[in-house]
């Protein structure tokens, strides 16, 4: 993904995909709301997700994580990730971009290559610290992290009251590319929101109310549905396949 190459089509025909937890659902990874096995349900939030509970809860937060990285080794893409991986193999990085909140590697195992606001579950970052950046980010694949002593770690997955987030090893403000995205927003753009809970993130804002002809797909509905322009209530890999055509003769317009 090279995010200048598309800010620099600003204004011509561009596809931009933002996805949540529905994309990779039926892949067999909980989403962490509202399904019976929903991670959330099953584990007290503020103490594996808040950055301040960290050191408090530090064994905690490690199994937790080892839990879900073992598990992501098991699951396989489905038809939405290659689907969507398809697109930007046909549009490129000038004409396509996909925003993810979601940390599995599915998408890229598809051949895709996402902006990932919100880490990677196969990656953790060593000698963790605010204070320096004598960190160290490293791939653990799919399988348990053990804690070293006398070494402070944290999964690379952005917690609550966190401010930035490790890309290729490097730490960024947060949210400063997706904002670059999002403010280059012209009438030309489609914009995908699939499998989004728009309670993280209210992509129904930031999107449904730009200039941009917008998809929102999802399988169940949101009191704020009505600001996008089109709404598919199926699950990603159906809805998905039903849009793929449309949206490629509006490239062609």
């Amino acid at each position: 993904m090279d995010l200048q190459k598309f800010l620099d089509n600003t204004g011509k025909r561009r596809i931009i995909v933002i996805s949540g937890a529905g994309l990779s659902a039926e892949s067999g990874i909980s989403t962490f709301r509202y399904d019976e096995d929903a991670l959330w349900e099953n584990t007290n939030i503020n103490h594996v997700c808040n950055i301040a509970n960290l050191t408090t809860h530090y064994h905690k937060v490690h199994a937790f994580y080892n839990t879900l990285r073992v598990n992501l080794g098991d699951k396989e893409p489905n038809d939405a990730h290659y689907a969507i991986a398809e697109l930007e193999a046909i549009y490129g990085d000038e004409k396509f971009i996909h925003i993810t909140t979601n940390v599995d590697d599915l998408y890229e195992r598809a051949g895709g290559s996402a902006m990932h606001l919100h880490g990677h579950l196969c990656e953790i970052v060593e000698d963790y610290s605010l204070a320096d950046n004598a960190y160290n980010v490293i791939n653990v694949g799919y399988t348990p992290y053990l804690p070293k002593e006398d070494v402070f770690a944290k999964p690379n997955i952005v917690m609550f009251g966190e401010s930035e987030r490790y890309v290729d090893g490097k730490r960024i403000p947060l949210y400063a590319d997706r904002n670059k995205v999002l403010s280059s927003l012209t009438e030309m753009d489609t914009v995908i929101v699939i499998g989004s809970s728009d309670l993280v993130i209210r992509w129904s804002g930031m999107v449904g109310m730009s200039p941009a002809y917008t998809y929102n797909i999802n399988i169940r509905k949101n009191d704020t549905d009505w600001m996008y322009t089109e709404k598919i209530y199926k699950p990603a890999t159906q809805a998905i396949h039903t849009i793929i055509d449309e949206v490629k003769k509006r490239m062609e317009l």
